[in-house]
Parts: structure tokens; C-alpha cells; sequence
């Protein structure tokens, strides 16, 4: 299958999709960390959370970009910066959650490092593809 035939890019916008709701969701409800575990967070549990946004936002930029057919990568960086900024506002009216500006940071650290994986992943494709060996 091409890298970018109808169906392959189908299935990624589909998979990109279903990345970006879950993301909301989790983003999004009062207690995320209900949805995989029953009880409460401990302390040391919660300081691993604390990169969940980096690598939220890093596996929907690497998505994105795989995906993407319309608008360049930067184009693409601004909405995924002003969803991670939405997303923060949002849970400052959240119960339990709250705003803040190291998770913006995270969000676009993640989304900037996604968008430059699947760059790269891309160009490495292209060139696999494109080779005489593999034709």
C-alpha cells in the first residue's frame, strides 16, 4: 500500500480522529485517571502524569502530520498550540483541574517534537520508496 493512496490516508485521518477525541477526553474530564483505574492517585502516580501532555500532544502532532493533506506543518503547529491553550482555559472551569502553564508548554513542546517526527518518518519513507532496490 502507498503511503499516500486514498486508503492509506483515510485510515490515518480515521486513526488521527479517534487520537484527538480520546485526547479531548482525557483532557477534558474531571477525573482522567478514573477511566484506568478505580482509585484515587497516589503522589508518586500523579509526577508521572506530569509528561502526559508532552506525549498526548506529540503522538497527535506525529498523526497530524502523517495525515495531513491540506496546510503546511506550521499551519498545523498554530491549531494544535491554540487547542492545547483551549484545552487549558476549559480546565480552569473543570472540577479538580486546573490551568496551567506547564502544561501549555508541554502541549506545544509535544505537538512542535510530533510535527518534526512525522517530517522526518516522511522524508525516511520517501526515500525507501523511491529507491531502485524496492521497486
Amino acid at each position: 500500500m502507498k503511503f499516500h493512496s486514498p486508503k492509506s490516508l483515510t485510515v490515518l485521518r480515521a486513526v488521527t480522529g479517534g487520537i484527538w477525541l480520546l485526547c479531548t477526553v482525557l483532557l477534558l474530564a474531571p477525573k482522567p485517571w478514573i477511566l484506568f483505574w478505580k482509585s484515587q492517585i497516589s503522589e508518586e502516580i500523579s509526577i508521572e502524569f506530569s509528561v502526559s501532555h508532552l506525549c498526548m500532544f506529540g503522538t497527535l502532532g506525529f498523526f497530524v502530520e502523517l495525515s495531513r493533506r491540506q496546510w503546511d506543518s506550521l499551519t498545523w503547529l498554530h491549531i494544535l498550540v491554540a487547542y492545547g491553550l483551549a484545552t487549558e482555559i476549559l480546565q480552569h472551569f473543570i472540577p479538580s483541574r486546573t490551568c496551567s502553564v506547564l502544561d501549555l508548554c508541554q502541549d506545544c513542546a509535544g505537538a512542535y517534537l510530533g510535527i518534526h517526527l512525522g517530517l522526518i518518518v516522511k522524508k525516511i519513507y520517501g526515500r525507501f520508496a523511491n529507491s531502485s532496490i524496492h521497486r
